[in-house]
């Protein structure tokens, strides 16, 4: 639970180990003797985090020295454990007043005899402590630094605002917003202004004890707070992507939710044009001639010849991974995701080793072309499963389904030549043979280290890995 953009980037710096909070200082911080075991949160960093959401609700922080306390803990374990001892001293440092020496020094004299050891810093507290507010430019440095640190989307909550409140306090809150937009603008992260949940729910419905308390949602509205989060978590864009892919700051009306509406739509305009080919092609042809075999005409028979697989490739292509030259996808099948990729622009190879396929890959093409949904040379056909040499520039292998052959000797070829490519995108699961087995799927992913794709990132709820080599990307 934390207040201020500093004190996110604190807690993000140690989970990081890029800095340390005493113990003695743990119960102001984390409201804990000792600081906390955050291992498990360091390994899902290393790991790859996809979406960071935090919440910032305001602009001021007690700073001590370079650490942060948490604005409620100190309050507890700090003045409330002293009473009204503490009461004066704390008014004055909230007002933004210095010490004053001579009431520090009263207040050390009535502690009790024998000092809690939470206590062997009162002095230096007391004395050191202030408050300090975050300005614009600081706000936007620290979004900025905790971006580079760890990458990945990035959604920023901002403070509730409402009419018939203390205006002080509002304004303070509307100008923290005012920053916190201005340095999402300048980033590329989301950011959401909560008076929208005031305005469609009221004040009284959102806000706890009746719309009284400031601070607080209603416990019966988290579950509407928990839906809006999820739908901010499905719109945001990756902080730093190229502009296409930005919100804020880039072509007048964007939204990351109209571009997952424009997957959408192109999608399945894709899906309808395919369907005019092969329900045709299927008849004339027969399940095995056409190239659709059993498993393409069950999907045609269903309107499901472009899933949501491949628009998740492609949504993981255009929001998270970095720009390669073109695009190279194992096992093509009838084209379908092929042709989704390079309906959003970008060059793209399709692998298919089987002729029949290929030639249905040719017909779809053909029609896509004609319909004005693919450039004429923005994707080229091949006659196997992977390069089977260099290739120009940097290429990156998508494969949902590359399931091709039965066992690790009749894969291992295949996988050796995935070395042409620069990065992979993959279902391990799925990748040239099948591998059900989870010790399957580790020993393939070490292998493919073992080519060089030393960098990884794993997508856990698409059942996707991106491997990139190296550092680079």
């Amino acid at each position: 639970e934390v207040h201020s953009i500093l004190e996110v980037k604190q807690s993000l710096d140690f989970v990081r180990g890029a800095r340390t909070i005493d113990d003695g200082l743990s119960d102001y911080v984390f409201e804990t003797p000792y600081a906390p075991d955050v291992s498990a949160l360091a390994s899902s960093l290393r790991e790859g985090v996809d979406v960071f959401l935090i919440e910032v609700s305001d602009s001021k922080q007690f700073c001590f020295g370079d650490v942060i306390f948490q604005q409620n803990f100190f309050a507890r374990q700090f003045v409330r454990r002293h009473g009204e001892l503490m009461l004066p001293w704390f008014r004055s440092m909230t007002r933004g007043q210095a010490p004053d020496e001579a009431m520090v020094a009263a207040i050390l004299s009535r502690l009790p005899a024998e000092v809690d050891e939470r206590d062997v810093l009162a002095g230096d507290i007391l004395q050191k402590m202030r408050l300090t507010r975050s300005g614009e430019e600081e706000v936007l440095d620290t979004l900025k630094a905790m971006i580079a640190s760890v990458g990945g989307r990035w959604i920023v909550f901002g403070a509730v605002t409402m009419e018939n409140a203390p205006q002080a306090i509002m304004r303070d809150r509307r100008t923290l917003n005012d920053n916190l937009k201005s340095a999402c603008e300048q980033t590329g992260a989301l950011f959401y202004d909560p008076a929208d949940l005031i305005a469609e729910h009221g004040k009284e419905t959102v806000m706890d004890a009746g719309g009284a308390n400031l601070y607080e949602w209603s416990p019966a509205f988290y579950p509407t707070v928990g839906q809006k989060l999820l739908e901010l978590i499905g719109q945001a864009a990756p902080a730093g992507a190229k502009p296409e892919n930005r919100g804020a700051g880039t072509s007048p009306g964007w939204t990351p939710a109209l571009a997952q509406r424009i997957r959408v739509a192109r999608s399945e305009r894709i899906n309808a044009e395919l369907a005019a080919v092969h329900t045709p092609r299927l008849a004339r042809l027969g399940e095995t001639d056409s190239g659709l075999y059993a498993h393409y005409a069950r999907l045609l028979g269903q309107n499901a010849l472009v899933g949501p697989r491949d628009r998740t490739a492609l949504a993981l292509i255009e929001n998270h991974l970095p720009d390669y030259d073109a695009y190279a996808v194992i096992r093509a099948g009838l084209g379908e995701l092929a042709f989704l990729i390079a309906a959003s622009g970008r060059r793209v190879i399709a692998y298919e080793p089987s002729a029949r396929r290929r030639c249905a890959i040719e017909d779809g093409l053909e029609e896509l072309q004609a319909r004005g949904l693919i450039e004429p040379g923005r994707l080229t056909i091949a006659e196997t499963l992977v390069p089977e040499g260099p290739l120009s520039g940097r290429v990156l292998g998508v494969a949902v389904d590359a399931s091709e052959v039965r066992d690790d000797a009749a894969a291992a070829p295949h996988i050796a030549r995935t070395s042409a490519f620069d990065g992979l995108l993959i279902d391990p699961r799925l990748f040239i043979r099948q591998r059900d087995d989870p010790a399957d799927q580790t020993a393939l992913i070490e292998r493919l280290g073992g080519l060089g794709f030393t960098r990884r990132r794993d997508y856990f709820a698409d059942r996707m890995t991106w491997l990139h080599r190296g550092s680079g990307g």
